[in-house]
C-alpha cells in the first residue's frame, strides 16, 4: 500500500514536495493542505492586512513594485527555468505566475485541498520514532472539521507570516502611525511624510528606496556600521532607537525626533501553531529544534520541514530538500542513529557560533553557507546536487547579499 504523506502549505516548499512525492512511480500518496484559496499566497500582493474575511492570517508580505533580490537563474526550480523574456529581477506577480505554470506542468493542483486550515498535528504513537500522524483540519468554506491519519507529514507553511516586534520601551503608548513591514503595501501612501524605518537588512533597505520616492524625509535606523546603498538625498542613516514617547522617538545617540509614520522592518519568527507538544518540536521564533540537517525531526523522523533556511535560493532549496526527505521516507536511504543526528546538530550549531560568529537569530541562516549546505544534503542522501552553473550563480548572489547582511543580524 502507498504511504500517505500530508504536506502543509502550497508555497515553494509544498509544491516541491507535491511534485516529488507524486511521481508516477512513487510509493507515496500525497495530500497538500492550503488554508488560502490559491497556491503560493505569500507571493501574491494583497490589499488586506491582519486577518482576511474568513478569519485567516494574511500570509503575504508583498508590496507594490517589489522585485526579487536574486536573479531568475537562481530563483527557479531545477526542472523549469523562468521565461527568457523576463527581466533578471522579477516582480512578485511574475514569480506567482511561475508557480502556477510549475503546478500545471506536473498536475499538482488536484493534490491540493484549498481553503483547508490544519488545526493540529499529533503523533498517533508518542514515543515511537516511526509513528504515523493524526492531522485535524477545517474546511473554511463550509465550516466542517475533519481528521485523517498519515504515515508522514511535511511542514512547509513558510516563515514570513508572524512579524517580529522588538521590545521598545514606550511602544504601546506611541500615538503616531506605526506598522511592521508585513503590512507595508504601497510607498505612495507616505507622500510628503516624515518616515522612520527600523532595520538594517534587505527589506529595510528596499522599503527605504521605495518610500523615499514619495516621502519628505526618511530616517533609516540600524546598528550596521554603514549601509552602502545609493539612497536619495532625503534619506539619513541614524542610530538605534532607544525608546518611544507619545509623539517622539528617542535614539541611542541622544537625538529626539518626530515622525508621521514608523515602519518596523525587523523580520519574522517561525511559527507552527498547529503542532501538538507531543511532536517534540520547539522554537524561540528563530531556531527550530531538534532537526537533522535543518529538515528532519530527530525525535520523529517521519516529520520533515522544508525551506526553514533564510538567505537561500528558495526553489532550489525546496526541490533538494523534498528529494532528501523522499530518499529517507521511502527507506531507500537509512538515517543515522538518533545519537549521531543530535551530534550533527550540535556540530552545526557550534560551527555557526564559534567559527562564523552567527548569533541565535541566525540558526537557519545560510547565505554564503548555501552551496556547502546543498552539497551536504546531496552527499548525505546520495541524490543529484545543484547544477554547476546554477551553483555558480548561487555562490555569487550569496556573496553579494553577504556584503549587506554581514553585520545586520547577529
Amino acid at each position: 500500500m502507498a504511504k500517505r504523506v500530508a504536506v502543509i502549505g502550497a508555497g515553494p516548499g509544498g509544491l516541491a514536495a507535491a511534485r516529488h512525492f507524486s511521481t508516477p512511480d512513487s510509493q507515496f500518496e500525497c495530500q497538500v493542505f492550503e488554508q488560502d484559496c490559491d497556491l503560493a499566497c505569500s507571493w501574491r500582493v494583497s490589499e488586506q492586512i491582519g486577518m482576511d474575511s474568513k478569519g485567516r492570517l494574511v500570509h503575504s508580505s508583498m508590496y507594490k513594485n517589489l522585485r526579487t533580490n536574486l536573479p531568475k537563474h537562481v530563483m527557479c526550480y531545477p526542472e523549469i527555468p523562468f521565461d527568457e523574456d523576463l527581466s533578471e529581477f522579477m516582480t512578485s506577480d511574475e514569480v506567482l505566475d511561475y508557480f502556477h505554470k510549475f503546478a500545471d506542468r506536473f498536475d499538482l493542483k488536484k493534490l491540493i485541498k484549498f481553503n483547508h486550515l490544519v488545526t493540529e498535528v499529533k503523533p498517533v504513537n508518542p514515543g515511537q520514532s516511526d509513528t504515523s500522524w493524526l492531522i485535524k483540519y477545517g474546511n473554511l468554506i463550509d465550516g466542517l472539521y475533519s481528521q485523517e491519519e498519515f504515515d508522514a507529514v511535511i511542514v512547509a507553511n513558510g516563515h514570513t507570516t508572524k512579524p517580529h516586534w522588538p521590545k521598545f520601551d514606550g511602544l504601546s503608548t506611541y500615538r503616531r502611525n506605526i506598522l511592521h513591514s508585513h503590512d507595508f503595501r504601497d510607498a505612495a501612501n507616505y507622500k510628503d511624510e516624515s518616515v522612520l524605518i527600523i532595520g538594517g537588512s534587505f527589506s529595510a533597505v528596499d522599503i527605504t528606496m521605495h518610500v523615499s520616492k514619495h516621502a519628505k524625509t526618511v530616517a533609516l535606523s540600524h546598528h550596521v556600521e554603514k549601509i552602502k546603498a545609493n539612497f536619495r538625498s532625503n534619506v539619513k542613516q541614524v542610530s538605534d532607537v532607544l525608546k518611544f514617547e507619545t509623539d517622539l522617538v528617542h535614539f541611542q545617540d541622544g537625538n529626539v525626533l518626530e515622525f508621521d509614520t514608523v515602519i518596523v522592518c525587523t523580520g519574522f519568527e517561525y511559527s507552527f501553531p498547529f503542532l501538538h507538544p507531543d511532536c517534540k518540536i520547539t522554537t524561540d521564533g528563530y531556531g527550530v529544534e531538534p532537526l537533522y540537517k535543518h529538515i528532519i525531526n530527530i525525535e520523529y523522523p517521519t516529520m520533515c520541514f522544508l525551506i526553514l533556511g533564510n538567505q537561500v535560493s528558495p526553489m532550489q532549496l525546496g526541490d533538494l530538500e523534498a528529494r532528501f526527505c523522499k530518499k529517507f521516507l521511502s527507506n531507500e536511504k537509512v538515517l543515522p542513529s538518533k545519537l549521531e543526528m543530535y551530534q550533527d546538530l550540535r556540530n552545526d550549531q557550534e560551527m555557526r557560533q564559534n567559527k562564523l560568529g552567527l548569533g541565535p537569530r541566525n540558526a537557519h541562516k545560510f547565505g554564503c553557507l548555501q552551496k556547502a549546505h546543498y552539497d551536504d544534503l546531496s552527499g548525505t542522501a546520495g541524490i543529484a546536487g545543484i547544477d554547476p552553473e546554477i551553483a555558480r550563480y548561487i555562490l555569487q548572489a550569496s556573496e553579494d547579499l553577504c556584503v549587506l547582511s554581514s553585520e545586520s543580524n547577529n
